[in-house]
């Protein structure tokens, strides 16, 4: 089956392949490779680089303001 024939539409125009289905399954619960990779690897948990809070999906997409702007304008790009 071709990714086509499995992806769906979570959006007017805004196709979603199963492999980004599954990314955005997994934001709400904060299971990201970035977010969770210190747990496998014994290390401290990563800090963002801007201002230094712990690296979670809720600051990447939300609180953190140096990346706030980016992903907004990534989003503007993509969307229209």
């Amino acid at each position: 089956m071709s990714s086509e024939q499995c992806s769906m539409e979570c959006a007017p125009g805004v196709k979603v392949v199963p492999y980004h289905a599954v990314i955005i399954h997994r934001l709400p619960i904060d299971h990201t490779w970035l977010t969770r990779s210190y747990l496998l690897s014994g290390t401290d948990q990563l800090e963002c680089s801007a201002c230094h809070c712990p690296l979670t999906v809720k600051h990447i997409l939300i609180e953190c303001p140096a990346l706030t702007l980016c992903l907004s304008l990534s989003l503007f790009y993509i969307l229209y």
